[in-house]
């Protein structure tokens, strides 16, 4: 049997298919996320600030704050307590350590 599909009805028939699926791990993702947020919490406000969009297909996973790359990937700090000596704070990778969990939990399981 062959199949007649143009690329948008073949992408469109997929992307029916993984949807609810792709959303299931971007909830996990984002429970993870929070989860580990709130072990680093100072404020709060980098935990109410992650957040969750789902698309037709897609679902992103993603943080609001302004200060999210900092948080993240690390930044550069001038203490008080070193008279103002610049130096490399280490970021956190909430959302790259959630997924990276999210997935190896994930691992061989199939759905039948």
């Amino acid at each position: 049997m062959q199949w007649d599909l143009s690329d948008r009805e073949f992408n469109r028939q997929l992307g029916e298919l993984v949807s609810d699926d792709v959303n299931e791990v971007g909830q996990a993702i984002l429970a993870e996320a929070r989860a580990d947020a709130t072990r680093h919490r100072i404020t709060g406000d980098y935990q109410a600030s992650l957040k969750i969009q789902k698309g037709r297909i897609d679902t992103i996973v993603y943080s609001d704050s302004p200060l999210a790359g900092n948080i993240e990937l690390g930044h550069i700090s001038a203490l008080p307590n070193l008279r103002g000596r610049l130096v490399w704070v280490r970021g956190l990778h909430i959302l790259r350590n959630a997924a990276t969990r999210v997935a190896g939990s994930r691992k061989g399981r199939s759905k039948t």
